[in-house]
């Protein structure tokens, strides 16, 4: 289904060219449309397959603007910025998605979807048979789980409003 041009046109580097056909061709992707979405989701979420883990290096406008909702105001947000990507991640992440008030950051996003939260690590670990819970770096280091996460999310045809839901816990 994808070629070497087709993901030059995009900004995805050709090493993901396998895992991506292999994947499609496993889960019987074939929808180009269905394809695109994915395709589009993913390269926004990682920057192109170039950024699989969030890093929480924010400056406190950024921060406040990407999540205004759970900060509040850019006074709360300069006071997390000194306080560091740990503290940033488990204020933003902690208590929700499955975590616990300290887990924000081990279940930070990761991998080519940014698989966020304990409860989404343990879904679609399960489903793709690695434990990501105990393993969290792995959504970022595999290409198997990269691969299959995002085609085991293409295999419940999701509408495309609800993709980042299933992959974040959020929208």
């Amino acid at each position: 289904m994808l070629n070497e041009n087709i993901l030059e046109k995009i900004g995805i580097n050709k090493k993901w060219l396998d895992p991506l056909n292999n994947a499609f061709n496993k889960y019987n992707i074939t929808d180009t449309k269905e394809a695109a979405m994915f395709l589009a989701q993913t390269t926004h979420e990682s920057n192109n397959y170039k950024r699989l883990e969030e890093s929480f290096n924010y400056t406190p406008p950024r921060l406040y603007d990407v999540f205004k909702k759970r900060v509040g105001s850019l006074e709360n947000a300069k006071q997390l910025c000194l306080q560091g990507a740990e503290a940033i991640a488990n204020f933003v992440y902690g208590g929700r998605l499955g975590n616990a008030e300290d887990e924000g950051y081990k279940y930070r996003g990761r991998g080519i979807i940014q698989l966020t939260g304990k409860s989404n690590y343990k879904k679609y670990g399960k489903k793709i048979n690695v434990n990501l819970v105990n393993n969290p770096d792995l959504a970022k280091k595999n290409k198997q789980c990269n691969r299959d996460c995002i085609i085991i999310l293409a295999g419940e045809r999701l509408q495309f409003t609800c993709l980042s839901r299933r992959c974040e816990g959020c929208y």
